[in-house]
């Protein structure tokens, strides 16, 4: 490992210890696709996987486009009486989880770290996350450092379970967010490629945010959600 990954390795332990799934440049991502009018940016979407397609995005970790949902009720006759939908997910902050570090065999559970033979790790951390109270765990997280395709990725995966919402995850990601499909968003800011993405499945709800090798990114990235 030259000293350029090493650097980078001791910064993705530094961001490792804090659960906080914002970055700076992530933030800016997120700031400049929600300036619609912004002239000259740069801005990839890909939508897939989907029946139905929309915008969405995350943050660094990632955030996107936000499409938003309302509920509809039926009433037979005469009968004006509405049941209002009753919510199953449960909604949590950062400051009730609390995390315990986790090897690759448990990370694997959750996300695909079967990425392509010619990516090499060379930095990783993952950890599981509970909420305090119950003792109930809500989303895997993993912090990677990946070289591939020419040049280094910084990394951040979240599978969260499909039945808890972070506010903070859902704050920064509400630009990409939608009820299915994948999509992932590249920007390019203060000299470094910014990748989000988003995707929701039955069991989990995927948040992705990188920095650096943008094509390499946006490769990884569907490989650690599974994106075929």
């Amino acid at each position: 490992m030259n000293e350029k990954d090493k650097q980078i390795e001791r910064l993705f332990d530094d961001y490792a210890s804090s659960l906080q799934p914002n970055t700076h440049l992530a933030g800016k991502a997120m700031e400049r696709m929600r300036d619609k009018k912004k002239p000259k940016r740069k801005i990839v979407v890909w939508g897939g996987l989907a029946a139905a397609s929309g915008a969405l995005l995350v943050a660094v970790f990632v955030v996107p486009a936000v499409i938003g949902r309302s509920g509809s009720s039926k009433s037979n006759g005469n009968d004006n009486t509405h049941t209002p939908a009753v919510s199953s997910t449960t909604n949590y902050s950062i400051s009730e989880v609390r995390a315990s570090k986790v090897d690759a065999s448990f990370a694997s559970d959750y996300i695909n770290l079967n990425i392509p033979s010619d990516a090499q790790i060379f930095s990783e951390k993952y950890y599981a996350c509970y909420i305090k109270d119950s003792g109930e765990f809500v989303y895997l997280k993993a912090v990677l450092g990946i070289s591939y395709n020419g040049g280094n990725i910084q990394m951040s995966v979240v599978a969260e379970k499909s039945d808890y919402a972070g506010k903070e995850l859902s704050a920064e990601y509400k630009y990409l967010m939608r009820d299915t499909g994948y999509t992932c968003y590249t920007d390019y800011i203060q000299g470094e490629h910014v990748t989000m993405a988003y995707l929701k499945t039955d069991e989990y709800n995927y948040y992705v945010s990188a920095m650096g090798n943008v094509y390499g990114a946006q490769d990884i990235a569907e490989y650690l959600v599974n994106i075929d």
